[in-house]
């Protein structure tokens, strides 16, 4: 064996090169259920290649297990190392010890579990029976997972109210999904001894609970984010005031998000400033202006991204102006403002609408990488803003400007092609575009861009597929077409229907040019 082998930390590099982790899903990164679904799928994706190495030699054997057991889903397969004979599984599928395991059968499942560095309480269709739990608290060990760093489990699951006893001194990262009966809520305080020292917390309700439960979860979960001290990431449902306090003076947090804000941090109770290290912002709420008095407390922290989720209320300009001026636009590089509406915006168009001179104040983020802004109606944009937008973005990767209406409204003009000259001009990352354009003043601009590859036309105006082909491939040689599907919930009018045509057999005109 070739020295290099010897050197552990060398061989560990090298082992850790083969590790393909689950990943979260990219669209909803940060919520409960999304970290939840990824520890449930248990071990890496490779484990394959993983075993094979751990049975090669015995050097590479504590390497490879050490792998290969760092995620484990479920208390049933540590179990099933036990010698066959003290357990089996039952017709009505259930995991039962038949026979007392002795202590060298526990130290066996003790050589296993020590390696776990993440835990689910997830089982594949398989439970375990009461006996079997009293059975693992009682091990002659202290406990049976004394390294878990992170900890995923769902309150409905049968090992939540004795989870604390399994658990050594070690964890940092909780994630808990409220699914169970109520009187298992309460529950979470078995976990007292974490908090202090807790670094990630996802604490959330399943949706398909009713007001009454979601209430109980979200009173609960503020008492508790109370005695966290070392939050690095948080990730709720809701906060109360004196949990919003709290939160915005720990000089640990980093990620926030609040999926239902109701309340934000009081200034006269806190010194300023609050937020010092945050850097990652996600609120979502029913008023925009709740969300606006909260993001405007974060004006001292390194805000780098900021999400937020509102219904948008009539005249919501100066509210977003007031918004933006919560960042340092020394490090904003990522914004998406998502303001939905229903059928009672038609009724005063004019009132949601939002001006283009409120979204002026925009343009001083020069950092901007990443902008998504999606309004009930949109946006009333013309070649002379997005001119100055595409000079005042030069870094910006992806731009997003739609209306969620944008099948039931049209507005009266579009920006038209020099607005994409600009941008090509200007936006030398450009990877993808979300923008209505008016192709059907055919004028092919005279820059290149190479680096665009996807562009979603929305509602934009067209008149020959041919001609449009042809100028999009001279400048964007790059492009693809995502034609945008029209939504079912909204009506369809004969005009929408025919521009998502023309724009599929353009997608389809460029595909062919393209082979």
């Amino acid at each position: 064996m070739h020295r290099c082998w010897k050197v552990a930390e060398l061989t560990q590099m090298i082992f850790e090169e083969l590790v393909e982790e689950p990943s979260v899903n990219p669209r909803h990164p940060d919520s409960a259920v999304a970290q939840i679904r990824v520890d449930e799928r248990g071990g890496p994706v490779n484990a394959k290649s993983l075993l094979q190495l751990a049975t090669t030699c015995k050097n590479f054997s504590g390497f490879a297990m050490d792998i290969l057991w760092r995620r484990n889903n479920g208390i049933v397969k540590l179990l099933k190392c036990l010698p066959p004979s003290t357990w089996r599984i039952c017709e009505d599928g259930y995991f039962r010890l038949v026979l007392s395991p002795a202590d060298e059968d526990w130290n066996l499942v003790l050589n296993y579990s020590r390696r776990i560095r993440t835990f689910s309480d997830h089982e594949e269709d398989i439970f375990v029976d009461a006996s079997v739990l009293e059975s693992i608290i009682h091990i002659p060990c202290d406990v049976l997972l004394p390294n878990v760093r992170k900890l995923s489990c769902h309150s409905a699951s049968a090992l939540f109210p004795y989870i604390h006893l399994l658990l050594g001194s070690r964890l940092r990262n909780l994630t808990i999904l409220f699914d169970g009966p109520s009187f298992r809520i309460p529950f979470i305080r078995s976990l007292q001894p974490y908090f202090p020292q807790m670094e990630r917390a996802y604490l959330q309700c399943d949706p398909a609970q009713d007001q009454d439960y979601t209430s109980l979860v979200a009173e609960t979960v503020s008492s508790v984010v109370t005695e966290m001290r070392a939050l690095h990431t948080l990730c709720v449902d809701s906060l109360d005031g004196p949990a919003c306090n709290h939160i915005a003076s720990l000089p640990s947090l980093k990620d926030l998000t609040v999926w239902r804000l109701a309340s934000s941090p009081s200034s006269h109770l806190l010194p300023n400033p609050m937020f010092i290290a945050l850097r990652k912002l996600v609120l979502t709420a029913m008023e925009l202006e709740c969300i606006t008095n909260f993001a405007t407390k974060t004006v001292a922290s390194p805000l780098r991204s900021l999400w937020i989720d509102a219904h948008q209320p009539p005249n919501a300009g100066p509210l977003l102006c007031a918004l933006y001026s919560g960042c340092n636009p020394r490090h904003l590089t990522s914004i998406q403002v998502d303001l939905y509406g229903n059928d009672t915006v038609f009724a005063d168009l004019n009132a949601y609408i939002i001006p283009v001179n409120f979204l002026q104040p925009l343009l001083v983020y020069s950092n901007l990488r990443r902008v998504r802004l999606m309004c009930t109606l949109g946006v009333i944009l013309d070649d002379k803003f997005l001119d100055a937008m595409a000079r005042a973005w030069p870094q910006i990767e992806e731009l997003w400007l739609q209306a969620f209406f944008c099948y039931r409204y049209s507005p009266d003009s579009y920006p038209t092609v020099n607005s994409l000259h600009s941008l090509a001009q200007h936006c030398l990352s450009l990877r993808e575009l979300r923008l209505a354009v008016d192709i059907t003043t055919l004028k092919v601009p005279e820059i290149t861009h190479r680096t665009l590859e996807f562009w979603h036309p929305l509602d934009s105006p067209i008149h020959s597929p041919r001609r449009a082909a042809d100028l999009l491939t001279s400048c964007f040689p790059s492009v693809s077409i995502v034609p945008s599907t029209l939504p079912t919930f909204q009506p369809k009018s004969d005009e929408m229907i025919k521009r998502t045509r023309l724009w599929e057999k353009t997608r389809k005109l460029m595909s062919k040019s393209e082979t």
